[in-house]
């Protein structure tokens, strides 16, 4: 009872410290190191892993892939960091990258003001959670090659055209889709029209019920979930208003950089602004080789087999996000979610993935008043990486291909972030009308000619066509679109007078 009492006083006393230290400093990222050393060998020694048994059964009526998810939902449980939500004294700006700037990041300031004990809290349990996937030695259980979207409520209908325009490509992929629940499942639609699609939907809850833990989740950590989830090895992740310009299987899964990293991630518009804090609860120093702009997750790739253990720490990072991870990765600034999630936990873990060096290109929008943005453009990783190019024993994030400079990169995906491609709200938008003019109409992504000239055909045109077929063939079968009587009638007098009926 004395020596407990006198460890507990000996904590009390260093805690004190700290915070008499701290009181008028910001956590700048020296001043946080400095702060975990001091502590690490008081507080943290005293909360070691001994009383932490890996003790679980797997039961045997379930599939493999539930079987992932019934071990590491309770592992992710057990080294939960209980500690306060993550607060900041102001958010971090959106600060804008040219596409061309190639510069390598810098520390952002410290804008988070948890205590330094919340801080060794999570360190303690992210060491913990990473012995855990230390241990991880087997592939995991999934096959084949496959497409993952998260769609439901409002984006269904987005999901329903960006599917139906990878058709349109070519592209035999096999689609899952994610709804969150029961209440967003269209019985319709999935069970008599995405199946001619080669698509099939999956509810989200039928999945974590699976769980030795029972997880409760929404809004961005459907995305990682979905991945998990995913019957597929290799999978193209796809928001639902990202779609690929090119046949993603022949032009993407079956060429360099994916064939020797199997991760690709691609950037955003903005500087990267994650807390110097991270790097400490990471236990990992701050990279000197990381890209100056953030990560982007409308769309990503991963071999789930190889990378599995990326897979899993991404799954930790968000089921912990809404609290902790996001605020932590970036600070308030533009996109917050899971969208660095995938990226720091492939850095974190010192493993081989690719991040496409191409900014990302703005389409635009003008209708002769002012411009505005309509969707983002990303490009092609293989562009980046000359034929022939030996891309074995890469390193973590810069593996040893060589630029192709006789060549552009190709648009790879188109992210239509404004307005969204729903069938069903389309016709009722202001964006397809002038503003200065509401009898005038718009076309989304300018002129035919600079659409032509930017992905080969006129894409808006075909991306109408879709809308048209979709909204007029499931106007009384989606809950959304019943109320709409006029949903089909609209969206051909738009496409006959934008395009004039061709």
């Amino acid at each position: 009872m004395r020596s407990a009492a006198r460890t507990a006083s000996l904590v009390a006393a260093t805690l004190l410290a700290l915070f008499l230290i701290f009181k008028h400093t910001l956590y700048s990222s020296a001043a946080i190191q400095t702060s975990f050393r001091r502590v690490q060998s008081t507080l943290l020694q005293q909360q070691d892993d001994s009383h932490y048994k890996d003790d679980i059964v797997i039961p045997s009526n379930i599939s493999a892939v539930e079987a992932v998810w019934y071990r590491w939902s309770k592992i992710m449980y057990d080294h939960r960091p209980d500690v306060a939500k993550i607060e900041l004294k102001q958010s971090a700006p959106s600060v804008g990258i040219p596409a061309k700037d190639a510069s390598m990041r810098g520390l952002w300031q410290n804008l988070i003001t948890n205590t330094e004990t919340d801080l060794l809290i999570m360190q303690k349990a992210h060491a913990g959670f990473i012995k855990e996937l230390n241990k991880v030695q087997e592939p995991g259980p999934w096959s084949g090659h496959g497409i993952v979207i998260v769609a439901g409520g409002r984006w269904f209908g987005t999901a329903l055209t960006t599917i139906q325009m990878i058709r349109r490509l070519g592209s035999e992929l096999p689609v899952e889709v994610f709804m969150k629940d029961e209440d967003e499942y269209e019985e319709y639609v999935c069970r008599e029209f995405l199946p001619k699609l080669n698509a099939k939907c999956l509810v989200m809850t039928d999945f974590l019920k699976t769980g030795k833990h029972q997880w409760k989740a929404s809004h961005f950590q459907l995305k990682v979930l979905a991945l998990m989830f995913s019957s597929f090895q290799h999978v193209l992740f796809l928001d639902s208003d990202s779609m690929p310009i090119t046949d993603p299987y022949k032009e993407m899964m079956l060429t360099e950089p994916y064939l020797s990293t199997g991760l690709i991630l691609w950037p955003d518009f903005w500087r990267a602004t994650e807390s110097p804090a991270f790097y400490s609860v990471a236990g990992v120093p701050f990279p000197l080789d990381l890209p100056a702009n953030s990560c982007e997750s409308g769309q990503f790739m991963m071999d789930k087999n190889k990378h599995i253990k990326t897979l899993l720490l991404s799954v930790y990072y968000n089921i912990y996000g809404p609290d902790l991870y996001y605020k932590l990765l970036s600070q308030g600034a533009m996109g917050e979610g899971d969208k660095e999630t995938f990226f720091f936990a492939a850095v974190v873990l010192n493993t081989t993935f690719y991040r496409v060096k191409h900014g990302v290109g703005a389409l635009m929008n003008d209708d002769g008043s002012r411009s505005h943005g309509t969707g983002m453009l990303q490009y092609h990783a293989a562009d980046e990486v000359s034929a022939g190019t030996d891309v074995s024993g890469g390193s973590r994030t810069t593996p040893p291909f060589v630029r192709s400079e006789d060549k552009d990169s190709r648009i790879a995906f188109l992210h239509a972030h404004s307005p969204k491609l729903n069938p069903g709200n389309m016709p009722y938008t202001d964006a397809i009308y002038s503003q200065e003019d509401k009898s005038k109409r718009l076309r989304i992504y300018g002129n035919k000619e600079k659409v032509i000239k930017m992905f080969g055909y006129d894409l808006e045109e075909a991306i109408w066509q879709i809308m048209v077929q979709t909204g007029c063939s499931l106007q009384d079968k989606i809950k959304d679109w019943k109320k709409k009587e006029d949903l089909c009638d609209k969206l051909h007098e738009h496409y006959d007078k934008l395009f004039g009926g061709n």
